[in-house]
């Protein structure tokens, strides 16, 4: 959630630099042209999210594969749906190997 703090800083950043521009290079018509930018950023804040499942769903493997976190929540989700059938488990061995918390 932090990593979002300095991203949505610089995308606020470079979109005001992109008014700016825009500003200067239109001056009268400088409404317009800000009002033609925050829709087609509006639109692609709007579109985006559904090519994010595609691309995500190509490339998830990989990412999961190679993510000790990931690697973490499949083999705890496995443990407790087997939980029932075995008994309780030690989970502080594990946590200490993938370095939970």
């Amino acid at each position: 959630m932090l990593a979002g703090l300095p991203f949505g800083c610089g995308f606020v950043l470079i979109f005001m630099a992109l008014l700016n521009c825009l500003t200067d290079a239109y001056e009268i018509f400088a409404a317009s042209a800000m009002a033609a930018a925050s829709c087609a950023r509006s639109l692609a804040g709007a579109v985006l999210p559904f090519a994010a499942t595609p691309l995500y769903g190509r490339a998830g493997d990989r990412i999961r594969a190679g993510s000790q976190f990931c690697t973490y929540l499949k083999e705890k989700k496995e443990r407790e749906a087997t939980r029932g059938r075995e008994g309780p488990t030690d989970e502080v061995v594990e946590e200490k190997r993938y370095g939970a918390y």
